[in-house]
């Protein structure tokens, strides 16, 4: 969630705060983007949290009022998928819908949408469009991911039910509440009526945005209230993860996501940057944090982060997919 508070800039450096060890040479060839633009131009979309880039080079966003758009090359934006169908509601209904995480499944055709207020999980057929809503969670759901066993694993972030005050609740628990956790619908459940989640991690302070590294045999979520990134031993065959270690320590780490190295790609919120870090060493780098001139537009009347900040973030995420 990129928009807990609409302006704050921490100004430590990621080494003063995880004592970062010295070995960078996985990040000797990785551009450091210095600079952003607004994108798309007119700030025409309703609260972008996260996305995709598809195959033709537009981008698939989360958007309040339609469920996901997508973004031409030129800034263009319609809606995707038939999310109405599948039972979206926007704004002023009480069980309104907030698209939170977005991504692929390993087809690299289906993706899944997880809502934060409302705790559906929908699949949607990006050839097609089809919109399914596959999953309700008593809670709203953070992030979702599937891995290559076709078990889907989601974050809930806090205890906030859907309807009337759900978003409000889900603010709260940036205090800390520790009702966060880590669940794994597996999959002879997909498909189901009622599918059955486990949770497999319990007690996290906001827990965001997950990421599965097969090749590493690992799961790593971001606990963005206790300023860190967990990483856990996982046993995709059997659905079992274990030994908890905090791989880095980070301000306020929301979305995850490995690039095609197996390095870890992650956005703070609260310190204006995007990071990447090495999941063997846990060294980090700070690829991209607005200059002066940007973080005042940031915190402009303006260009207010809620229709800024999660296209620019987009923007740059979108070239580690391609």
């Amino acid at each position: 969630m990129r928009t807990l508070i609409s302006c704050v800039l921490v100004t430590m450096s990621l080494s003063a705060c995880a004592g970062v060890p010295k070995d960078m040479s996985k990040f000797q060839e990785l551009q450091t983007f210095e600079h952003g633009v607004v994108f798309p131009a007119n700030r025409s979309l309703t609260h972008a949290e996260d996305g995709v880039a598809l195959a033709d080079g537009r981008l698939l966003v989360g958007d309040w009022k339609h469920g996901l758009v997508t973004i031409s090359e030129t800034g263009e934006i319609r809606p995707f998928g038939d999310f109405t169908g599948a039972g979206f509601k926007t704004k002023p209904a009480p069980n309104w819908g907030s698209p939170n995480g977005i991504s692929f499944e390993p087809d690299n055709r289906h993706v899944l949408v997880a809502d934060i207020t409302t705790g559906a999980i929908y699949r949607v057929d990006t050839r097609t469009e089809t919109t399914t809503r596959i999953y309700d969670h008593s809670f709203g759901v953070n992030a979702v991911v599937r891995d290559s066993t076709g078990a889907i694993w989601f974050t809930q972030s806090t205890e906030n039910p859907e309807g009337k005050g759900s978003e409000a609740r889900m603010f709260a628990a940036v205090e800390r509440l520790g009702d966060g956790a880590v669940f794994r619908i597996a999959p002879d459940q997909i498909g189901k009526a009622k599918p059955i989640a486990t949770p497999m991690v319990t007690g996290l302070d906001f827990a965001n945005g997950i990421a599965v590294d097969e090749r590493r045999g690992r799961l790593y979520v971001n606990e963005i209230a206790a300023n860190r990134t967990l990483s856990f031993d996982v046993d995709l065959q059997n659905g079992r993860i274990d030994n908890k270690t905090v791989l880095a320590n980070i301000v306020s780490p929301d979305n995850a996501e490995l690039d095609e190295n197996g390095r870890l790609w992650i956005t703070s919120p609260f310190g204006n940057e995007v990071i990447v870090v090495d999941p063997d060493t846990g060294a980090m780098k700070t690829v991209f944090q607005p200059t002066p001139e940007m973080q005042r537009l940031f915190c402009s009347h303006k260009y207010n982060s809620r229709s800024f900040e999660g296209p620019i973030l987009l923007h740059y995420i979108s070239d580690i997919d391609n």
